[in-house]
Order: C-alpha cells, then structure tokens, then sequence
C-alpha cells in the first residue's frame, strides 16, 4: 500500500528478482501463471484515488502487466474460483462508499457483472464448498461492518450473516 510497486524476490534466497509497477496497489492473487492485483488508481495509473479502481493481470514469467481491466470503488481483496470476484469498497475523494463486488471472466479479463452485497466491502476468502464469504466495514458510522456469502455457481447473496468481521481466514 502506497509504495506503487511489488517487490519480486526469490522463495528460496529472498534476492530480488524484478519489480512491477503498480500505483497504489493493494492486493494480490494468482491464478495458473499469472498474478492479479487489485489498484485503487485509474486504470490509466493517473489519479491514485480514483472513483474506479483496476486489476492488473500480470504474466508471472515476465513480471509484466498484460491487462487492466476497470472495477469499482478502491478494490480490495480478491478471490479466484472459475472467476475473479473483486470486493470494492469506498471513493476516498468522494467519500462515495461502493457496495459491489465486481466477477471478471477470466479468459477474456473483462468485467462481467456487479453483485451487489453491502457498502465498503474489504476481505474476502473462498471455501471448498462454493462459497465467497465478504466482509464489509460498514459506513463507519450507523452502518456495522458484518459478513455476507456469495455462492458462486449463481452469484447471489447470502447474508448479512450478523457477524461483526475485521479479518478471517477459513480452516
């Protein structure tokens, strides 16, 4: 977060290998041989709190950026089934709080879809079982943060679960 670059080192020596430029990147999956992070910046890289936010596909031999493709409101966490769902959360120059989690096809990295799910969304992990469970933060002030489930052979919303969440992992 604010460096505006991934640092590439090796497992086994920890020796720098490369490094990718991304502006204001936040965070990182992957996928086959490729790397997806998700960007709070304009998809062109020049505002670094835009209203809409990118992922970047990255080709992990390479260390380049193949594709950007635009999402929503500063991207946060990902997660990667058969497709890449996205959770977007707020505009910090608006102070505009996003409530989709945007799902990118994969074989054409392009947008497909919003679901719609609650406001300031930020971590996301997937179960065995089909599952996308998504924490949103709430609006800090009458709204609580709470967890919500997405099945993702249909996309449709679960929730909210009335679980208060900062952080999760599944086990």
């Amino acid at each position: 977060n604010c460096s505006n670059f991934i640092e590439v080192t090796d497992l086994k020596t920890t020796k720098h290998i490369g490094m990718i430029q991304i502006p204001s990147c936040r965070y990182i999956v992957f996928h086959k041989n490729k790397a997806y992070v998700s960007s709070y910046a304009s998809i062109d890289g020049s505002d670094l709190y835009a209203r809409q936010g990118y992922v970047a596909q990255i080709d992990t031999a390479s260390l380049q950026v193949e594709k950007r493709v635009a999402v929503g409101s500063q991207p946060e966490e990902m997660v990667i089934g058969d497709k890449l769902y996205v959770a977007n959360s707020m505009c910090v120059s608006t102070g505009e709080m996003d409530h989709t989690v945007s799902v990118i096809d994969l074989n054409t990295f392009t947008e497909i879809k919003k679901i719609d799910v609650a406001v300031n969304l930020h971590r996301m992990k997937a179960d065995r079982y089909g599952y996308i469970y998504v924490s949103s933060r709430g609006d800090y002030y009458d709204g609580k943060s709470d967890l919500y489930m997405i099945n993702s052979r249909t996309d449709e919303v679960e929730g909210p679960l009335s679980i208060p969440v900062n952080n999760m992992c599944i086990s």
